[in-house]
């Protein structure tokens, strides 16, 4: 007589909280330094590097760029998560950091690419990763709290570079500063990511990146992302720069970026508390006329700065 299949054992892994944490801290390394720390950087850069609007958009661009590329190359590795999170989180180190000992335009370009293509690795992998360990939890702040990381990376970017400003830094040791800053957030959570990183999932269900295909409701989705990327790209990449020209004082100008962040650590936390009140697809649309008033407002009212 045939014996009846085992159920997929598990083994015990980290706390749902743990899980949250280190996804938060991920995604803060990942898209407040790895993505979004030139941001805060540009203002400086122009000081004292002489750097264009022109060439910061290049800057900009090769970041976004390689970005895409980590993205569209995640959809075909064949890596666990945590091992390619591991990988994106030093890449994006060692490039924040090279920022600050190179001088070369070019060698700039290259940097930030290379940052790009980790920051999306680690966004890519880390929420798989942690979202696959908390669908259990049935939590929604705790799906919330990883994609608050963002918002956390980025007022945190930000407020170390206003108090670097303040004491005249030059933008080098804002780069080396926050190189190393990401590469301390690596280290915190190194072992949330390591060999053993795939406890508690199905010992039948391997945790390695799964063939994504190209259906309706996927490319529904991408439209939606594309739609966010394209309404908060432009400030989000200059926002210091055109606060600078309203208010020329970098202890004034300076707050744009931390506070930016700061909204967006937030509204992750409501989206999640809203969830289930408005829907998704509600939920989605009022965040993008939010959005769309945000940018709107200061080109209406220059002087609202």
């Amino acid at each position: 007589m045939a014996r009846p299949a085992e159920a997929p054992r598990t083994t015990p892994g980290p706390s749902p909280a743990a899980v949250a944490l280190a996804g938060l801290t991920a995604l803060a390394v990942a898209v407040g330094i790895g993505r979004f720390a030139f941001t805060p950087i540009l203002p400086l850069m122009q000081q004292d590097a002489g750097l264009s609007v022109a060439q910061g958009g290049w800057l900009a661009s090769a970041n976004y760029f390689g970005y895409l590329v980590g993205a569209l190359s995640a959809m075909g590795l064949r890596i666990r998560p945590a091992t390619a999170t591991r990988v994106g989180l030093v890449l994006i180190g060692l490039a924040t950091l090279g920022m600050g000992l190179e001088h070369r335009f070019a060698t700039w370009v290259t940097l930030r690419w290379l940052a790009g293509v980790g920051s999306a690795w680690v966004l890519v992998f880390a929420s798989a990763w942690c979202l696959e360990r908390l669908a259990p939890a049935r939590r929604a702040l705790l799906n919330g709290a990883v994609f608050a990381g963002v918002g956390t990376g980025i007022a945190v970017a930000g407020g170390a570079c206003l108090v670097l400003m303040q004491a005249g830094a030059s933008s080098a040791r804002a780069w080396t500063s926050l190189g190393v800053l990401s590469l301390a957030g690596t280290a915190v959570i190194w072992r949330a990511f390591g060999a053993d990183a795939d406890a508690g999932v199905s010992e039948g269900r391997p945790a390695t990146a799964r063939g994504l295909s190209l259906d309706a409701d996927s490319l529904r989705l991408v439209l939606c992302y594309g739609a966010s990327g394209f309404g908060y790209i432009v400030p989000a990449t200059f926002l210091p720069v055109m606060a600078r020209q309203v208010v020329s004082d970098p202890s004034v100008f300076g707050w744009s970026w931390p506070v930016f962040g700061a909204a967006a650590a937030v509204s992750p936390l409501a989206a999640a508390l809203w969830g289930r009140l408005f829907g998704n697809r509600r939920l989605w649309m009022l965040a993008h006329l939010v959005m769309a008033l945000g940018v709107a407002l200061p080109v209406a009212w220059p002087a609202i700065g």
